[in-house]
């Protein structure tokens, strides 16, 4: 019986804001590439498109169909938030440890897992040019299912520094952290 073959690389990975804006209640930003690119990487993988979407203090994380989902929400506003978007919230501002943000579909659990929880929320010292001398938090947000787990480090005014996939059963793992920061020419 053959072992499977194990493979370790290096990644250097850009995401980029290719479009984003700000009306207020509705704001939102067009990703080009992220960490969740990085979760089942293979070199011909591609950056896909998300986007980040925020309504009052709820935001949200669009990857399947986020031009499409970006565009009508900054052309029409909160009203062309779909269902399936509504249904799938990342977390709720202010970000304090133990928040829960989970499809209320689901029903009341009582558990942290199938949605994002609040795990953590620390000062930080990034160490990375472009964000030094501010004082930073950093929180943990977790995802996990039985399938898999997703760690998300999210600092306020930078956004992704860290982020861990773990698959359970075959074998895929990603560790990811900031290595470059650079604030667009935008507000």
């Amino acid at each position: 019986m053959n072992s499977p073959e194990r493979r370790r690389s290096s990644v250097r990975w850009t995401s980029k804001v290719v479009d984003a804006f700000d009306d207020g209640d509705v704001a939102g930003a067009l990703l080009e590439g992220a960490v969740w690119d990085l979760a089942w990487w293979s070199p011909d993988v591609r950056p896909g498109a998300y986007a980040v979407l925020r309504a009052g203090t709820q935001y949200y994380l669009v990857a399947d169909r986020a031009k499409e989902v970006f565009a009508a929400v900054k052309k029409s506003g909160r009203r062309a938030l779909t269902r399936d978007v509504e249904h799938h919230p990342w977390f709720a501002t202010p970000l304090r440890r133990g928040q829960m943000n989970r499809d209320p579909e689901l029903g009341p659990r009582d558990d942290t897992n199938y949605g994002w929880f609040v795990e953590s929320a620390a000062p930080a010292k990034l160490g990375v040019p472009g964000t030094a001398g501010a004082a930073w938090t950093a929180y943990v947000l977790a995802y996990r299912t039985l399938g898999s787990n997703d760690l998300v480090t999210f600092v306020p005014g930078i956004g992704i520094t860290a982020f861990t996939f773990v698959h359970h059963g075959t074998l895929a793992e990603a560790y990811v952290h900031l290595a470059a920061f650079r604030r667009g020419g935008g507000r």
